[in-house]
């Protein structure tokens, strides 16, 4: 898995770098191999006679192993969409992501009690899994930077706060000594006139 995760990042960096395809084609195409690989192997040891074990377990290893293809693409792009604030969204994403991770457990435990230790049914939770993100990915990825500090990104109820804000002096945008700390707008730099001597 490692090498595999390497060796195909550093794929995916050339054909960005050399312009042979566009990041966000970069970023489909390798998320199209973590998901659809191991759809396609898990749909096969569920809906075909069972192989020998040694070969089940071999399948079972390829369909994870190329699932490390998601690190050239759902992970690097929320670096893509979120330079700034990449560390925010990813905890956040991590956050939501174990949910599934307890319900799994649970789901699974149940699939295999009603199904007589049977995993076809397990593995074909996690193929609707992988369809489903898939597809929505391909349909709503971008590649594009989101500006989180932009009136727009945030609605016209932020921009009232914020208009509000400039108007009774109380700091904000206008890099005063308000609630903000006295950062100025975006830079990240203290007012000088706010600094304990």
């Amino acid at each position: 898995m490692v090498l595999f995760d390497t060796a195909w990042a550093s794929v995916m960096d050339a054909c960005v770098h050399r312009k042979i395809a566009s990041r966000l084609t970069v970023r489909k195409v390798s998320q199209g191999v973590a998901f659809a690989t191991p759809a396609a192997l898990l749909t096969y040891l569920s809906l075909c006679p069972p192989p020998p074990p040694a070969l089940a377990s071999l399948l079972l290893s390829i369909a994870l192993g190329l699932n490390s293809a998601s690190h050239s693409a759902y992970w690097a792009n929320i670096i893509d969409v979120a330079p700034r604030n990449a560390g925010l969204l990813c905890g956040i994403s991590n956050t939501l992501a174990t949910i599934p991770g307890i319900v799994g457990n649970v789901l699974t435990g149940g699939i295999l009690t009603l199904g007589d230790g049977n995993w076809s049914g397990v593995f074909l939770v996690a193929v609707a899994n992988y369809v489903v993100g898939l597809l929505a990915y391909w349909m709503l990825a971008s590649a594009e930077p989101i500006n989180f500090e932009s009136d727009e990104a945030w609605g016209e109820e932020t921009r009232r706060r914020r208009r509000g804000r400039r108007r009774c002096g109380c700091g904000g945008d206008d890099g005063g000594s308000g609630s903000d700390g006295g950062y100025s707008k975006g830079v990240g730099k203290r007012n000088p006139s706010t600094r304990n001597s």
